[in-house]
């Protein structure tokens, strides 16, 4: 059973003063059945830290994905996901 605020590192790559995490985190949603009702749901971010582990830089992702991977390649970081079965998002990132 997962809890609120909890965060998976899913993948961590390290590239000289910064470390790029692939993360999942738990956090209440709008089930949209009333007003009172919330489920846990499941999103996935990739956060930036610096050297001295504070985040530095957020980029949220689609909630609802089925498969997702990061890799470097020379100066670019790439992060992967499919958020439905139908497409796939590739976000690309200098750094």
């Amino acid at each position: 059973m997962h809890k609120k605020d909890e965060i998976i590192v899913y993948k961590k790559i390290e590239s000289g003063e910064y470390t790029y995490c692939l993360e999942e985190y738990w956090e209440e949603d709008d089930a949209g059945y009333c007003v009172s009702d919330f489920v846990l749901a499941k999103h996935t971010r990739l956060s930036v830290y610096d050297k001295s582990g504070a985040r530095i830089k957020v980029y949220d992702l689609d909630s609802r994905e089925y498969d997702k991977d990061m890799w470097q390649d020379g100066g670019t970081l790439y992060v992967r996901w499919h958020p439905a079965f139908d497409r796939e998002e590739i976000t690309q990132i200098k750094i």
